[in-house]
């Protein structure tokens, strides 16, 4: 498996491609109308944005942080992909954790950030074992829909890595 910076091409089929419970966490957050190739267009114009190839070299991740704040010191995290989602996702924690971490934390990063509808379990069991706390965030979505907050804080991690 791989990780690579993020291409039109790959966004795009993935977005054609993507699993039903990414598409409903998405679509509630954006205006009605809103395509596919807008979604991988929006996730393009990150501040950083990745592809995770699956073990048959198949686009199956997107995943990436914006900006929160104009000092830069508070990311969004998001992700979302293909069903084969889920074959990357070590990899990405690898990513995220060894990689990525210690250069953000080193230009300042103090807060992530990740929302995600109640009910997808698959995302919130993830969050958690990166190390993020949750709390609730009634009414995010459009139309109401539940989120939850996820976030992780620099003196956490700091914290919890004995630093």
């Amino acid at each position: 498996m791989t990780i690579k910076p993020a291409t039109i091409r790959d966004y795009t089929w993935m977005a054609a491609n993507m699993r039903a419970s990414d598409r409903a966490e998405i679509m509630c957050q954006v205006p009605t109308g809103t395509t596919s190739m807008d979604v991988a267009i929006w996730s393009l114009n990150a501040r950083e944005a990745w592809t995770a190839f699956d073990r048959d070299d198949q686009p199956a991740a997107a995943f990436g942080v914006h900006a929160m704040t104009p000092a830069g010191n508070v990311f969004s995290l998001w992700a979302w992909g293909t069903p084969k989602l889920s074959r990357t996702v070590r990899e990405i924690e690898r990513f995220v954790i060894d990689d990525c971490t210690p250069r953000w934390l080193a230009a300042g990063l103090t807060r992530i950030e990740a929302r995600s509808i109640v009910g997808h379990t698959r995302a919130h069991r993830w969050l958690r074992r990166l190390g993020f706390d949750e709390i609730p965030a009634e009414e995010w979505g459009r139309d109401g829909q539940a989120f939850t907050l996820f976030y992780w804080t620099k003196s956490r991690w700091i914290e919890t890595r004995n630093l």
